[in-house]
């Protein structure tokens, strides 16, 4: 559970998410919801389907028939390809330690239920994106770029399209 506050429509609402996250990992196959590490421990894949549900409640906004219950089922799904630095088993490793990584998210909402006068049925956001790790131990250093189209009403995020260029320093 959440608060958000969207500042350019003045409107605040607590938001409930859940997630059902199916799991499985194995020697075969690609693994789901958990790192897919085969071979010579060089390439590493990682696939989310996670379904779930939103409800967003507008406690506050400046129009007021704004304010109101949204109900939103969603699915989400993301898919990584990334190369591996480290040669341990993946018994042994954590979490990989990653020199290059392709990713791409998808989640796609419709709502339900929509007692507030925001015209909002489907919705979708896409993002995709390549980041190069120059450094992960003991600090992360990266840079990349990445593509997002569409958007995120819970974030207050409008319909749109862009381009982004990251330098990231993480600890």
């Amino acid at each position: 559970m959440k608060f958000s506050r969207n500042l350019r429509d003045t409107a605040s609402a607590v938001l409930f998410n859940m997630d059902a996250i199916p799991f499985r990992s194995g020697d075969k196959g690609l693994n789901l919801n958990t790192y897919t590490i085969r071979g010579n421990r060089k390439l590493i894949q990682l696939l989310a389907i996670n379904p779930g549900v939103e409800f967003q409640y507008n406690v506050s906004a400046q129009n007021q028939r704004d304010e109101g219950t949204v109900l939103r089922p969603l699915l989400k799904f993301q898919y990584l390809l990334a190369g591996n630095r480290l040669k341990e088993s993946p018994i042994e490793m954590i979490e990989p330690d990653q020199t290059w990584e392709a990713t791409l998210d998808y989640t796609a909402r419709y709502a339900v239920v929509n007692s507030t006068a925001m015209e909002e049925e489907f919705t979708q956001l896409l993002k995709a994106g390549v980041d190069y790790y120059l450094l992960t131990r003991p600090l992360r250093i990266s840079f990349g770029v990445s593509f997002n189209y569409g958007s995120d009403p819970a974030q207050g995020l409008k319909k749109q399209h862009f381009y982004l260029a990251t330098f990231s320093l993480q600890k």
